[in-house]
């Protein structure tokens, strides 16, 4: 895995800020926005997969209608999986707080009360990372295909963990590290840095996705077959 890379090749493209500018435009608009972004990252990572790394697709606003449809795909997979983890999520800060009224008195709450937070973040943490464990290979698959293949996509999602699982954890952590440095170095910049910051964080995890991509098909994985678009 090549991490330096991840976070330098957004600048291989003479029209990198615009590009960049760009991206953040559309995170200001309402739900389609987030659809189109979802759309042109995954649209990166197959161009970054059928060029070897040598270039990826500047944001052009002629494809919008192509980054719309093709975000489509992994947005339905993350309502799939999103709403029973939010269901998870109450579950365990419902339990939390049941503790927490059973256990903390006057004279324990400086104690108890730090204890049952902390334990509830470390359960959150896992929970989450376990979720994206599942999620982040099928989520490729949905972004490359193109199509609603659960059972495809949940198949191809242990094989990818099987082959280069082990790097996939280690890219999640690297995420949950780098993430708020990132963004807190973003706020510096009067508080609007945090956008460009975030849209630089996510072009930077796809590219990480790609590369496991790339190393899973090196490892004999199989290749996810893509839709051609009309010309």
């Amino acid at each position: 895995m090549h991490y330096a890379r991840s976070w330098r090749f957004i600048f291989d493209s003479p029209h990198w800020l615009t590009n960049l500018l760009l991206m953040v435009l559309c995170g200001f608009v309402p739900v389609l926005g987030p659809l189109v972004m979802l759309g042109y990252h995954y649209a990166v990572v197959q161009s970054l997969h059928l060029s070897r790394d040598a270039r990826y697709e500047d944001f052009n606003f002629d494809r919008l209608m192509a980054y719309l449809m093709r975000g489509v795909w992994p947005f339905l997979l993350h309502l799939i999986v999103i709403f029973p983890l939010m269901l998870t999520m109450l579950l365990i800060w419902g339990i939390g707080a049941g503790l927490a009224a059973a256990l903390v008195t006057e004279t324990n709450a400086a104690v108890v009360v730090p204890l049952l937070i902390g334990a509830a973040m470390i359960v959150y943490l896992a929970t989450l990372f376990v979720a994206l464990l599942i999620v982040v290979p099928m989520e490729l698959r949905f972004g490359l295909a193109q199509e609603f293949a659960l059972g495809a996509a949940w198949e191809f999602g242990s094989d990818f963990r099987r082959r280069v699982g082990r790097e996939l954890a280690w890219s999640l952590v690297y995420n949950f590290l780098m993430g708020p440095l990132v963004l807190f170095a973003g706020a510096l910049v009067c508080c609007v840095g945090m956008y460009p910051a975030n849209e630089w964080l996510l072009l930077s995890h796809y590219h990480r996705v790609g590369q496991l991509y790339q190393l899973y098909l090196e490892r004999g994985g199989t290749e996810v077959p893509l839709r051609v678009e009309a010309a």
